[in-house]
């Protein structure tokens, strides 16, 4: 009882002492050396979620010793931590790359650049792997095993409406001639 609170508590201090530690640092570094990409970072919550690692550690490593008396509870406890640390490094990674597309977005050479878009295509594709990767550790497959078993899907799909398909793209390109 008092153990778990007092680890939650740990956790929590010292996810909170990592995020300032991190903020700090930016900030001095931008001070000092002129980095737009650190000051970048800092808009787009790099630290917050950089520091959420600490947690998932330190949860990661505790479910057994909590949760020995319950053995059930761990194995989809851990399966949602996983999960949790993906949506955390996609999370991570959209910072990353907001804030390089932030540094894009100021040189004058990438004014009129559909950047946005971009970024919004980046994103998408890592939703659809963040899926993908979380689908499989529920489900205690192989990622291939479901890409070919959506790609198996999506062809009978295509065999059944064939000619709901063929007739959509036949008004299509009737309405754009």
């Amino acid at each position: 009882g008092i153990k778990l609170i007092i680890t939650v508590v740990l956790l929590w201090l010292a996810t909170h002492l990592i995020r300032w530690a991190i903020n700090l640092f930016l900030q001095k570094a931008m001070r000092l050396k002129r980095i737009s990409f650190l000051g970048h970072l800092y808009k787009n919550h790099f630290s917050k979620y950089l520091s959420l690692f600490v947690p998932y550690l330190g949860i990661k490593n505790i479910i057994p010793y909590v949760f020995s008396h319950f053995t059930l509870w761990i194995s989809p406890l851990n399966k949602i931590l996983d999960i949790w640390v993906i949506y955390l490094f996609i999370k991570l990674t959209m910072s990353l790359c907001r804030a390089g597309f932030d540094i894009l977005s100021e040189k004058p050479a990438y004014k009129d650049k559909p950047t946005k878009s971009y970024l919004q295509v980046i994103n998408i594709v890592l939703i659809i792997f963040g899926v993908l990767i979380s689908i499989a550790i529920l489900s205690n497959a192989r990622i291939g095993t479901i890409l070919t078993s959506i790609a198996a899907g999506s062809a009978i799909f295509m065999l059944i409406f064939q000619d709901s398909i063929k007739g959509f793209v036949t008004s299509v390109q009737v309405t754009a001639n």
